[in-house]
């Protein structure tokens, strides 16, 4: 039984290191999607995007075989399978496979981590670029008005209409 135990804890090891190559392919591909953005290559993007595709199907994937494989040494331990994950395993495992399993989930954590920044920065780039692209549009196709203010004769005159089109002379 303990065998056994140990070649699951074998092959969730090696689950866990595809997982975080898949992490840091993660990263890099937000790191380019992020030089995409800020120089503005649509080309860039749609290669950043198909990967990143392609990469969270890969963790998906991984993650699903990372949860049977819990499973399995759970089950193989006698406790009970509630929760699959890395947490529900340390409990029941002994203390000399606890270092290189709690390794494992904290730089995957830290992996997650960072992902979850770049991707914040991107998201607050693309939100914040299309509030400038918005205001630019608006002062184009909205009238001018006059300021709105009282005048020394105490009357307020109505606001002057402009047309929506531009005068394309200068």
């Amino acid at each position: 039984m303990e065998q056994q135990i140990k070649r699951s804890l074998d092959g969730l090891y090696d689950l866990l290191e595809k997982e975080i190559l898949c992490y840091r392919r993660l990263i890099h591909v937000l790191k380019k999607k992020s030089e995409g953005l800020r120089k503005g290559s649509v080309h860039a993007l749609i290669q950043a995007v198909e990967e990143m595709d392609s990469t969270r199907e890969d963790i998906l994937r991984i993650g699903l075989q990372i949860q049977e494989s819990i499973g399995e040494v759970l089950d193989m331990s006698g406790a009970e399978r509630g929760d699959r994950t890395l947490s529900s395993l340390l409990a029941v495992l002994p203390s000399a496979s606890h270092r290189q399993l709690k390794s494992y989930q904290r730089n995957l954590f830290q992996l997650k981590e960072w992902a979850r920044q770049i991707n914040d920065q991107n998201r607050l780039f693309i939100q914040e670029s299309l509030a400038y692209v918005n205001e630019f549009i608006s002062l184009l196709t909205q009238p001018v008005s006059e300021f709105q203010g009282y005048h020394q004769t105490g009357r307020q005159t109505p606001p002057a209409c402009y047309p929506l089109s531009l005068d394309r002379e200068v």
